[in-house]
């Protein structure tokens, strides 16, 4: 994510962009991302962005059983209790 900065000249408005580095965020890009499972983080908050398959604050945890995907928001379609990979939803048995 982007920082934006406004500062006035002489009437004139300039305007910066500044992103932090990777796996840092906050006023001055000083706190440390948590992020786990290849998370992406938010420069402005921390908040993580999981990748399919993972969830969680800090996308510490595998889709529960049953669901599958971006968000753990699709749900298997397999037989075998319904477990299917946490990713892509294939069959896992």
């Amino acid at each position: 994510m982007i920082k934006i900065f406004f500062y006035c000249l002489k009437s004139n408005i300039k305007l910066f962009l500044i992103d932090c580095p990777t796996n840092y965020y906050g006023r001055d890009c000083i706190n440390q991302c948590l992020c786990q499972n290849g998370g992406k983080c938010d420069s402005r908050d921390g908040h993580c962005f999981c990748l399919s398959g993972f969830t969680g604050s800090r996308c510490e945890l595998l889709c529960p059983q049953g669901t599958f995907g971006h968000m753990c928001l699709q749900k298997c379609q397999c037989g075998n209790d319904n477990v299917c990979h946490p990713r892509t939803g294939k069959n896992e048995k």
